[in-house]
């Protein structure tokens, strides 16, 4: 009786060619759509930040008389002192460095009601917390905890300074202006395909129809789109042209511009200030 032998036959170099070919084909048709997924997935937990961040506005206004940290003194608990200032320096030890005012200090004097530094890290504006080249580039750093960075190995990277901070905060902004932006993704710009990084400083738009022509989302973060969070707590996503209609449309009242510069395409002193880490 004869027995059957199964042959094995491998590839030849063209089937592998083939299939190496197919695989290929099926990766270049499946990543935009991964990218895509994952960038939807990015501004939607930026969103999310967002309302935590808002929500803890609310609530810390709730114990200080109905004020914004931006309007309450150092000496108070706030962080008044800030408006209009950077912060760069680290922070190592004690408590913060007394000249480090900066956006950082409005998201810091809320830290019990932030419980943690990391959602004021855009997903899509990270930069590891020991990366300086990514940092200056315009990306912002992580923290772990808020409070200074202590030293010794595995020491969990501090909340020091504006640079780990991916929002900007309308100091401004009230709760009986509900349309005023409260915060939001940092990455504005202006100039011709908004090419040029947004002032750190700015006053912006509002409630005249102002002609905010200029003004609007660069191409990193949200490509060309951003998530802001408004005075009333909620959180818009906004194209560049429904930020520059919401800039028009926040009902300020107006306020002395000081170090905060007109934004290119706005019509008008001292209003909608926005100040950037």
């Amino acid at each position: 009786m004869k027995q059957l032998r199964k042959q094995s036959r491998a590839f030849t170099l063209i089937e592998l060619l083939v299939v190496i070919a197919i695989i290929a084909i099926l990766a270049a048709m499946l990543l935009p759509a991964l990218a895509k997924a994952k960038a939807k997935a990015q501004r939607i937990s930026c969103t999310n930040n967002l309302k935590q961040v808002g929500l803890a506005f609310r609530i810390w206004a709730g114990d200080n008389n109905d004020q914004n940290p931006m309007t309450v003194p150092k000496a108070s608990g706030g962080a008044a002192e800030a408006v209009g200032l950077t912060a760069v320096a680290p922070w190592r030890s004690g408590p913060p460095p007394a000249a480090n005012n900066g956006v950082w200090l409005m998201f810091l004097v809320m830290s019990n009601e932030l419980n943690t530094p990391k959602i004021l890290n855009c997903p899509s504006d990270n930069a590891p917390s020991h990366n300086a080249t990514l940092a200056a580039q315009g990306n912002h750093m992580q923290a772990a905890v808020f409070g200074p960075t202590l030293t010794g190995a595995g020491a969990a990277q501090g909340f020091e300074n504006d640079q780990y901070a991916s929002y900007f905060v309308g100091v401004d902004a009230i709760d009986t202006a509900p349309g005023m932006f409260l915060t939001g993704d940092h990455n504005l710009g202006t100039g011709a395909n908004q090419s040029v990084k947004t002032p750190q400083f700015i006053s912006a738009g509002t409630n005249n129809n102002w002609a905010v022509t200029t003004i609007g989302w660069q191409d990193n973060g949200h490509s060309k789109a951003g998530n802001v969070g408004l005075a009333d707590g909620s959180v818009q996503g906004f194209s560049t042209t429904a930020f520059r209609q919401g800039l028009n449309n926040t009902s300020d009242t107006g306020r002395t511009p000081g170090v905060f510069a007109l934004a290119a395409g706005s019509q008008g002193p001292g209003v909608n200030r926005l100040q950037f880490p």
